[in-house]
């Protein structure tokens, strides 16, 4: 899926990322990544995301579910170790 990273190496989650959480026939999810990896590699929009400060990346719908997951160990282990409760 495409989305855009920040100088501080923040992952921000696009649209599409959201949308690929959703329960979504695997045909609709890779309609909808190639549509938006389209946009995202037009010239404009690439500028557009560079002038905030960010760079386009992109990734298969499989690699960003690998991603989350490891992004999700890595901060439940944060949460745990500083014993971090919701109030």
């Amino acid at each position: 899926m495409w989305g855009f990273k920040s100088p501080l190496a923040h992952p921000m989650g696009s649209f599409s990322q959201r949308l690929r959480t959703l329960v979504m026939d695997p045909a609709v999810l890779q309609r909808l990544h190639d549509e938006v990896a389209k946009i995202m590699h037009m010239a404009d929009i690439k500028a557009k995301f560079a002038d905030l400060g960010a760079d386009c990346i992109g990734s298969t719908p499989e690699e960003l579910a690998a991603f989350l997951r490891a992004e999700m160990t890595k901060w439940a282990e944060v949460v745990k170790a500083a014993n971090i409760r919701i109030e």
